[in-house]
């Protein structure tokens, strides 16, 4: 079992784009979407029986991050974006 989690932290290395981390000169972000995507639906799994039970929502908050791209991939996940500060 310690292999397999070895070997998913190497997959989600950052190691492999270093060198083009190297030729950016400016401060930058890095998402790593296919990341997001595995979060985002791990959250809905383990959410999906407690929200049936609770009646609640995700929401993401915008002010956390309000980057477009993130946005777009949150909300065709279902979750709800919260924009109040």
């Amino acid at each position: 079992m310690e292999s397999t989690k070895q070997e998913k932290l190497k997959s989600h290395s950052l190691s492999r784009y270093l060198d083009d981390f190297k030729k950016i000169k400016t401060p930058f972000y890095f998402y790593d979407l296919d990341h997001l995507e595995e979060t985002i639906q791990l959250a809905k799994e383990h959410s999906k029986k407690l929200s049936e039970r609770f009646k609640y929502k995700i929401h993401f908050s915008m002010k956390s991050n309000f980057d477009l791209v993130l946005l777009k991939i949150i909300k065709k996940a279902g979750f709800s974006i919260d924009c109040f500060s």
